[in-house]
């Protein structure tokens, strides 16, 4: 039958999984009552004749764990360039298409000179005048005509006198006429006036229309351009935040490493002090070096077992650190001063 011999660190339940058997098989061949106590260097029956396993081939040490680095996501990127593809759309300033004629309106009102008349250039005075004057020659012939045969059909100066006369007055009624023509200029003055403001005003409130469409197409950019800002916003947030929370775990990570090798460290210091502590006792006690109960498990039964400290390693391979026992060494301290003053 093939046999094992105990090892710091091993317990039944490795030794059972390393040559396919159990821990309950492995306590009944070898008479353990607690397979949860062990001690280094006892020798183990197993069942059957097994091969010996093969050593395990040393692995590469891992490479260390970098800390997480902020990368901006590809979709990220994306919404970034589009959001700058979509600022280079920004509407121009507002050019009014009306802007010329309205000037030129504006001037034409501002710049218009005030009303006088002159019948002299009115060309409906000159119509009257042209027509009174016809009226006139007429008048003045028949006059004179009939001057004329009242002397038996000879002129004279009293037929000139009489067609004159009659001649002026028809010219007197072009002057009555004068006060009706320069209303008339008036009012045609003052409707060119109106013309021109209600123009004007045509003008402006197609401009303001006009403005009014180019205010809501500038309207829509602006939400547009928001909406792809908020959408940039949350995502670098969202990002971000993922960013700190890799980093928070990757840094509690490294300081439960650190945290566990400082506490290996203490261990194994601890260890040392006892192991440096029992050589001591049995030099002055002229004895053999005696165990370290905290890395040399024993099971076997002891003359006081209350005074020395056990370690405790279960059949799934826990174990507890000798800290846990410090309580129980100081103890033993005690009890060894008071045995001395006795």
């Amino acid at each position: 039958m093939a046999t094992y011999t105990i090892k710091k660190g091993d317990t039944l339940s490795k030794i059972a999984k390393q040559y396919g058997t159990t821990v309950e098989e492995l306590a009944r061949l070898n008479n353990i009552a607690n397979p949860n106590f062990i001690r280094v260097g006892q020798t183990l029956n197993l069942p059957g004749a097994q091969e010996q396993p093969a050593q395990p081939v040393a692995q590469p040490a891992p490479a260390p764990v970098q800390p997480p680095q902020y990368q901006q996501s590809q979709e990220l990127q994306d919404a970034l360039n589009s959001l700058k593809q979509y600022e280079q759309t920004r509407p121009g300033p507002y050019q009014s298409q009306y802007g010329d004629q309205i000037q030129s309106l504006l001037d034409q009102i501002l710049n218009r000179p005030d009303f006088k008349y002159d019948f002299s250039a009115d060309p409906l005075y000159q119509q009257y005048a042209q027509q009174y004057q016809q009226q006139g020659q007429l008048a003045m012939m028949d006059t004179m005509g009939q001057a004329a045969a009242l002397t038996g059909g000879y002129g004279s100066s009293y037929a000139q006198s009489v067609g004159q006369q009659a001649y002026q007055q028809f010219l007197a009624q072009l002057n009555n006429v004068l006060p009706q023509l320069q209303q008339a200029a008036y009012q045609r003055y003052a409707d060119e006036g109106n013309r021109l403001a209600s123009n004007l005003g045509i003008l402006q409130g197609m401009d303001e229309s006009a403005y009014g469409r180019y205010r809501d197409t500038v309207s829509d950019w602006n939400a547009q351009l928001a909406y792809l800002a908020d959408q940039v916003r949350y995502m670098s947030e969202d990002e971000y935040q993922k960013f700190l929370t890799q980093l928070q775990q990757y840094n509690a990570d490294r300081a439960y490493e650190l945290d566990t090798k400082r506490f290996e460290e203490d261990v194994r210091r601890y260890n040392q002090e006892w192991e440096y502590m029992l050589a001591q006792e049995a030099a002055k006690k002229g004895g053999g070096r005696k165990k370290n109960p905290n890395t040399e498990p024993d099971t076997e039964p002891d003359d006081d077992p209350g005074n020395e400290p056990v370690v405790y390693v279960s059949s799934m391979g826990e174990s507890y650190g000798p800290s846990i026992y410090q309580h129980q060494i100081d103890a033993k301290k005690k009890r060894e001063e008071e045995k001395k003053k006795k």
